[in-house]
């Protein structure tokens, strides 16, 4: 855009402030007045970086190639020229107008990136600290504004601080503007005011020395008296008021300007944030949580009957210990969820903490206060965000700690918080203080079991969540999803009703999940594409969505109708395989190619325990009498090649594909099945049952063979997949051919 510009020697306007540019060194000065005094005007706020420059700069003068936007506000009068600065910008091209003196620029806006998600919001906590501590180091007027700094502070604005600051400063650097990263901004801003609060400390002690006095009154002695106050009303252990009062006095004796005045006082004020001895302790209507719990989420029982026993221990026994339970499922089977549910309907505050990617030990210990910029860690962090020392805290991903050289250390560190044993005591590194976490209800969420360490799963009991069945995802869509969504895009409940049948065609040819994330995503685009309709048509374009509603919106299915995924083909058996995305068909392929080297090839990203189970069953196979031609080579692959495979469930798949392509036998279609595999022809027991069985069903599947030993389970399988599938449990590989090859 092509608008005037003012130009400030040494000086740079940040977005977010207020500031007077009354123009100076113009001869013509009434005239830049009349121009560009009336408010609303917008203004380009160039900084002029050469000592002789005065006024209008001439061609070649130096300028930063980034500048600010700033708006005339109604504030200016005939002595002042107030302006709000609104937005960074690139400074295009310069130019002068020798007629009237006013400069024009072509400025292109460039907003600061915004903070990536995965930014680390303790380190931008420590830094606002860090700045606003500098500033109250710095000669100034009392600051009238002081609550507005620590809200800036509070809610990590980097930017609307550094931007107050230098406001009240009346200084500025052109690297704050050129700095993208917010990081860098901040390491200027923190370099431009400690330079400045040196400089004051030198004037003061040179005024002191021509006076012949000692030190000046010190002016916070306020604060130490406020800090004293707080101390003796802080419900907390004797230990922790006495290592307080202990930092207080080395707070009242240092001088006002020394550094460790800074960090004692974080130190402080980080102790006097933690809830120490309050407790919520609500009072459990052991029916009400039941509603609650049935009201948010439909089925998981398991998980409902554990909270419920809970509450019942808790009622009888107020002050026992609090379980620490880990939800493993799939995603999108709503763990994180039903912990905002349990700590709604216990009456407890709800804290999560992300585990996904940590790897060091500070992370959850905190560092030690002999380091520069030292905080807490993440556990004592997350209990400074509540006012109870018995909250739930959600302990997100723990499957997915960083693989990195530090991982045992985090490891141990997790130990004492999740050790009932330990945890009541819990030292953080940067507190130096026990903090008792024995009352913190600790519910900890992961998709594999395989992936958690083994010394912390010990700690914590395991409760499986497995995936929906079809009629539980059309429950839980009408029930929650559809209202969810409807509400989102501002349609009412009942502006759009989806049918029964729209719901299971979606469930069935466009999201193949445990879960109901991916049902979510697509109802909530079908109420994106009807709003759009209805802006764009008038009135009321849809309402309701059938089956042909759902595919005139979402275009062709990606999947196909179930019953087509399981048809027999020679050499070909579908097996059952649990991922950590829930259970899935795994489809076995062995075709028998002659004129070759009699090798055994297989591909499709096997791991080694799939490769055993491919020699074991080849075994198996030959003993039943198959036989093939020494030259002929065997190859064997499970599609989806570039997705790894492994796991100690397959033996029967394999083997019942190769006896179809020895034999040149067509297998039963419709069948599926599960189940490891002995020399000796005896099917081992696995895992995963519930999660494989609804596989099966999504794909279509009429009979799924599974080990004997898995026969037990079957009583806790839903109804409906009892209704839906012929489970057969068998206990020997003769028995599998038998149902997969038989007449």
């Amino acid at each position: 855009m092509k608008i005037p510009i003012l130009f400030m020697q040494f000086r740079t306007l940040l977005p977010g402030q207020e500031a007077d540019v009354t123009p100076t060194g113009y001869k013509k000065k009434d005239n830049i007045r009349r121009s560009l005094g009336t408010p609303g005007t917008t203004l380009g706020l160039v900084t002029v970086t050469t000592e002789r420059s005065k006024g209008i700069p001439k061609i070649g003068v130096t300028c930063e190639a980034y500048c600010t936007i700033a708006k005339v506000s109604d504030k200016s009068n005939d002595d002042r020229l107030i302006v709000d600065v609104v937005e960074r910008a690139v400074i295009e091209e310069i130019i002068p107008d020798p007629v009237d003196e006013i400069v024009y620029g072509e400025l292109t806006e460039k907003p600061y990136p915004p903070l990536p998600e995965d930014y680390d919001r303790r380190v931008m906590t420590m830094s606002c600290k860090l700045l606003n501590s500098l500033y109250e180091r710095l000669p100034l007027p009392r600051d009238d504004d002081r609550e507005r700094r620590y809200r800036l502070a509070n809610e990590h604005d980097a930017d609307g601080l550094i931007a107050y600051i230098a406001d009240r400063v009346r200084i500025g650097v052109p690297p704050l503007l050129s700095a993208d990263n917010v990081a860098e901004r901040i390491k200027v801003a923190k370099n431009m005011l400690t330079g400045l609060a040196i400089a004051a400390e030198g004037e003061r002690k040179k005024t002191a020395r021509r006076d012949g006095q000692g030190q000046p009154q010190d002016e916070q002695n306020e604060d130490a008296e406020k800090f004293k106050e707080r101390i003796e009303g802080l419900n907390a252990p004797d230990e922790v008021k006495e290592k307080l009062n202990a930092e207080l006095k080395k707070f009242a004796a240092l001088p006002p300007m020394a550094i460790d005045k800074h960090s004692i006082a974080n130190y402080i004020e980080t102790v006097l944030g933690l809830p120490w001895l309050n407790y919520s302790r609500p009072a459990c209507d052991l029916k009400e949580v039941a509603r609650i719990l049935d009201e948010d989420h439909y089925g998981l029982k398991d998980v409902k009957e554990r909270v419920l026993e809970y509450i019942a221990v808790r009622i009888k026994n107020p002050d026992g210990k609090a379980p620490i339970l880990c939800l493993v499922g799939a995603p999108g089977v709503g763990k994180s969820s039903i912990a905002r549910s349990i700590a709604r309907a216990v009456g407890r505050e709800y804290v999560r903490m992300s585990l996904g990617g940590l790897s060091d030990e500070a992370d959850i210990r905190g560092f030690r206060r002999t380091y520069v910029g030292a905080a807490p860690g993440r556990i004592v962090y997350s209990m400074s965000k509540v006012k109870t020392s018995d909250p739930l805290m959600l302990l997100d991903e723990i499957d997915k700690l960083a693989p990195s050289a530090a991982r045992g250390n985090i490891q141990s560190a997790l130990l004492e918080v999740l050790d009932p044993e330990q945890n009541n005591s819990f030292r953080d590194h940067y507190l130096e203080l026990p903090y008792d976490l024995s009352k913190v209800f600790f519910l900890a969420t992961a998709n594999s079991l395989t992936d958690i360490p083994r010394p912390l799963l010990d700690r914590m009991e395991v409760i499986e969540i497995s995936g929906y069945t079809q009629d539980e995802k059309l429950a839980i869509a009408q029930r929650y999803l559809v209202r969810k969504q409807l509400a989102e895009c501002g349609l009412a409940e009942g502006d759009v009703v989806f049918e029964d049948d729209a719901v299971m065609f979606l469930t069935e040819c466009y999201t193949r999940e445990s879960g109901v994330r991916g049902l979510e995503r697509k109802i909530g685009s079908i109420c994106r594409k009807i709003v759009k309709k209805q802006l764009l048509e008038g009135g009321d374009a849809i309402r309701r969505v059938n089956r042909q509603t759902v595919s005139e919106l979402l275009g062709v299915p990606p999947y196909n109708a179930p019953e087509t995924q399981t048809s027999g083909e020679v050499g070909c058996v579908t097996g059952l395989a649990w991922t950590a995305a829930g259970g899935v068909t795994l489809p076995i392929e062995v075709r028998l190619v002659p004129a070759g080297k009699g090798e055994l090839i297989m591909t499709g990203s096997l791991g080694d325990v799939m490769k055993e189970s491919a020699e074991i069953a080849l075994s198996v196979v030959r003993s039943k009498g198959a036989t093939r031609d020494e030259k002929t080579d065997i190859h064997i692959h499970v599609p989806e090649g570039a997705t790894p495979k492994d796991g100690p469930s397959a033996g029967i798949t394999l083997a019942c594909a190769l006896m179809s392509a020895f034999n040149d036998i067509r297998p039963r279609a419709a069948v599926a099945m599960t189940g490891e595999l002995t020399l000796r022809g005896k099917v081992l027991k696995i895992g995963g049952l519930k999660e494989k069985l609804l596989a099966a069903c999504r794909a279509g599947v009429k009979t799924a063979i599974i080990p004997k030993d898995n026969a037990p389970q079957l009583d806790e399988l839903p109804s409906e997949i009892k209704d839906e599938l012929r489970i057969i449990p068998v206990g020997n590989i003769d028995e599998v051919f038998g149902l997969v090859f038989g007449g």
